[in-house]
């Protein structure tokens, strides 16, 4: 079987992180399933690439490991957009960084994959740029300001009725990139929004708004269980089955939901796993950030962060978010209301009483 290349984008932070993605990457692939890891890496320190080397080295000897170095060039191309950065955008170069590849598998750096992944390559993308499953939630809005200043009102009819996708797991078609001349429009894109300050997740919204933008879908859509997203229970990497029993105590009603709605835009084929989570996607809940939300995807993450080194710091507990504190607010108003009243009421009578006294 030919190699599978993997992108991921890092920097030296994210080293152990990735690390330990990929012993799991490794270890739940087929026996004569072979990955070729490409890292797009903006002055990555050299003994991080040293022990990233190592570690493929002795996960799979037949592996190739390259490193995508970004240079002053190309960074300069690419704009640093609000909190994200401009490593996430780096992804959009790899028509370039890779011309000898028609097709490879971008993973965030967030990532686990429990299952082999060589099936991906099946399927037919001849006509798409890209596989990917749809978001949990819809950002259709952000797309609105772009088609705007673009003067673009192809897209109106299919702007809130297509599956925004989340771009966390993207299978590429490179080949068609290159036809259509999609890096210069992803990088002219990037500039536009950060020209114009729109309120963005830059790099996905980018690549929703082009698979669009003439008016026709051109999304292949993977399943839940390639993405998942807050969207599946995941015990650990030997209990990854997909379970929503109503019956169920501890039935999760809102992951159901989810599940549906982002497997509605899936197209039946015979090669995806839809029992079982192929890849697990962190996000907020990323098991070596202290700041996580929870702590459910700890013990998933965890025997892989011990084989690297990777400690998994105990989780800071959080101030409640702004949007729970006003939802609190709303629900006791009547409260909050009658206790500023009989303050004010207090203090109109205390004046009241000063002035006889003065």
């Amino acid at each position: 079987m030919a190699s599978i290349p993997i992108a991921y984008t890092i920097d030296n932070t994210y080293t152990l992180p990735l690390m330990a993605q990929l012993v799991a990457l490794y270890e739940n692939a087929h026996e004569l399933t072979v990955y070729d890891i490409y890292i797009i890496n903006r002055k990555l320190h050299a003994h991080n690439k040293d022990k990233i080397r190592d570690l493929v080295a002795q996960l799979q000897p037949q592996a190739c490991v390259q490193f995508l170095d970004i240079t002053d060039e190309q960074d300069r191309k690419i704009p640093s957009i609000g909190p994200w950065g401009k490593e996430a955008n780096y992804r959009g170069l790899l028509p370039d960084l890779v011309p000898h590849l028609d097709r490879i598998l971008y993973l965030d750096a967030d990532t686990l994959v429990l299952e082999d992944l060589s099936h991906l390559f099946q399927i037919d993308l001849n006509d798409y740029p890209y596989a990917a499953t749809a978001d949990i939630d819809r950002h259709d809005s952000n797309l609105m300001p772009i088609a705007s200043k673009e003067h673009n009102y192809r897209m109106k009819h299919l702007l809130f009725r297509y599956g925004y996708m989340n771009t966390g797991v993207l299978l590429l078609n490179l080949k068609y990139w290159r036809e259509h001349h999609w890096q210069e429009e992803f990088i002219r894109l990037l500039n536009l929004i950060d020209t114009h300050k729109f309120v963005s997740l830059p790099d996905q919204d980018v690549l929703n708004y082009l698979a669009i933008r003439d008016g026709v879908n051109r999304i292949y859509y993977l399943p839940s269980t390639y993405n998942s997203l807050y969207t599946h229970r995941v015990e650990s990497s030997q209990k990854n089955q997909v379970r929503f029993n109503e019956a169920d105590a501890n039935y999760d009603w809102y992951g159901h939901v989810r599940m549906l709605y982002r497997n509605s835009y899936v197209k039946e084929n015979t090669y995806f796993i839809m029992d079982r989570v192929v890849i697990i996607h962190f996000c907020t809940l990323k098991p070596w950030n202290r700041s996580r939300e929870n702590d459910s995807l700890v013990n998933v993450f965890k025997p892989y962060a011990d084989r690297v080194g990777l400690e998994i710091p105990t989780r800071e507990k959080h101030l409640p978010r702004w949007s729970i504190v006003r939802k609190k607010a709303k629900q006791y108003k009547k409260f909050i209301y009658l206790g500023l009243f009989i303050n004010v009421l207090f203090l109109v009578i205390f004046s009241f009483l000063l002035s006889f006294l003065w």
